[in-house]
């Protein structure tokens, strides 16, 4: 039963992970969206609001997109392992 209970917490963590990297994604409708248009020139608001209209299908391709969709997973599981790594060393777990 804990083996089964340490599985599910790392899946949880990883998925976790793996939506902060999606949510980066620099499409209106996440938050990536917002910062890019915060940090964009104002002269270049007008074409990244035209191109906030097609933020929903980059979305769906990313995620339909097997493919595309490891952009997430890899980085994802690169932060996950140093993270169980940082608290094996400190906790000695």
């Amino acid at each position: 039963a804990d083996h089964e209970l340490k599985r599910a917490l790392c899946y949880a963590v990883q998925l976790n992970f793996i939506l902060f990297f999606f949510n980066r994604i620099p499409a209106p409708p996440l938050d990536g969206g917002a910062v890019t248009e915060g940090l964009l020139p104002t002269r270049m608001l007008p074409a990244f609001r035209a191109y906030a209209v097609y933020g929903p299908f980059v979305l769906m391709a990313v995620i339909l997109i097997p493919q595309l969709s490891r952009i997430f997973v890899w980085p994802a599981t690169v932060v996950r392992d140093g993270v169980y790594s940082l608290l094996t060393l400190i906790f000695g777990v």
